[in-house]
């Protein structure tokens, strides 16, 4: 279908994170499944390579970073998205159109999923003559998206009322999360086995690509603490800034006999996530990940846009969480309670299997499809 060009516009930094690259990367596969072609426009901060993107075969744009500060408050929250476009939105916006007006497909479809594009952003953007989906996570701003797309569980419409046009479309909830194809082909077979499994045995440990608390490195601190007889794959992103620090930890623990795996950037998070009998991790996009295979997880909100989605979870008794103020002892007493109790792993299986099937990034792309035709 060369007559249709996708644009994802999302960046990767310490600040960041990796979480925005890796729900784009799943739509976009979705994309090329279907013989059209994704063009990734993100900026180069110097922390990350996004081989990932040149990898599963996209066409990559590298933006020149600016002298801009990527600003993060002392709890690394992400309110201060200002500057992390790393130039003037409209600027930004610019070099953008710049890159679409290379391209002579007719059709041009703009994924925007960058908590720095703003409204300005999007008017230029718009002005291209193009179908616009915005990503967001929280109802906070006003948009011109076409389509805009929040996978928040129980999001609803009269939440973004006062934000969007009449006209846009509203792809909302966890049936439109842009997950990894991968996780719905493992589906079946993996809660299969979690109903048969009797013992815990296996951690899945992932705080984010960029983890700006460094929680990986305070859940490896206390490791000697959790129960006997666990063993543990650790997932980091390479933009994470203490990422030698945690590689060494790693290693130190290695020495005392327990078995640990640490997996950079990896492309595996399906086959992990199966595999593991106990996820561990934050409130952020990975949650649909391990609600797919029915992961019984601890879950944290390290951000402030990821309580919404903690307190959803909570209330559907589909996670088990805990609070990042009393995190270290909090997660030694929930460890313990998981590897202890099978029927409790099994209960926070069924309740998180029931929220999301993995098959949103299809969904989102006939979405966009009928979008594109009611264009014409």
């Amino acid at each position: 279908m060369s007559d249709i060009a996708f644009f994802f516009r999302v960046d990767v930094s310490s600040k960041i994170g990796l979480g925005h690259l890796i729900r784009c990367l799943s739509l976009a596969s979705v994309v090329s499944d279907n013989a059209i072609k994704s063009h990734f426009i993100c900026r180069d901060y110097g922390d990350y390579d996004y081989r990932l993107v040149v990898e599963s075969g996209h066409e990559l744009h590298l933006l020149t970073s600016s002298k801009a500060t990527q600003l993060v408050d002392k709890n690394g929250a992400k309110n201060v998205y200002q500057t992390w476009l790393g130039a003037a939105p409209e600027v930004d916006a610019q070099e953008v159109c710049d890159i679409i007006m290379q391209t002579n497909a007719p059709q041009k479809v703009v994924i925007c999923d960058h908590y720095g594009a703003s409204i300005k952003w999007e008017e230029e953007v718009k002005k291209m003559d193009v179908c616009l989906l915005t990503m967001s996570d929280i109802p906070s701003r006003n948009t011109k998206a076409d389509i805009l797309l929040d996978p928040t569980l129980g999001r609803i419409a009269s939440d973004y009322r006062s934000f969007v046009r009449p006209i846009t479309q509203l792809l909302l909830g966890t049936s439109f999360s842009l997950i990894n194809k991968v996780f719905a082909e493992l589906r079946d077979i993996t809660l299969m086995d979690r109903l048969k499994n009797k013992s815990a045995k296996k951690v899945l440990v992932a705080f984010g690509g960029a983890d700006p608390l460094n929680l990986t490195s305070k859940f490896l601190d206390s490791i000697t603490s959790y129960p006997e007889g666990l063993s543990y794959d650790v997932v980091c992103g390479s933009c994470n800034a203490n990422l030698s620090k945690i590689e060494n930890i790693v290693n130190s623990i290695k020495i005392k006999g327990i078995v640990i795996n640490l997996y950079i950037d990896t492309a595996e998070m399906p086959i992990l996530t199966a595999k593991a009998d106990i996820g561990v991790g934050t409130a952020g996009s990975a949650c649909w990940e391990r609600a797919v295979l029915g992961l019984p997880s601890i879950v944290v909100a390290s951000e402030e846009n990821q309580r919404d989605i903690a307190s959803a979870l909570q209330q559907k008794k589909a996670v088990h969480i805990i609070q990042l103020d009393y995190f270290e002892a909090s997660l030694t007493v929930a460890l313990q309670q998981l590897s202890a109790n099978s029927g409790y792993r099994k209960k926070l299986s069924n309740s998180s299997s029931l929220l999301c099937d993995g098959t949103g990034a299809q969904r989102v792309f006939e979405k966009i499809k009928v979008v594109l035709n009611e264009k014409i």
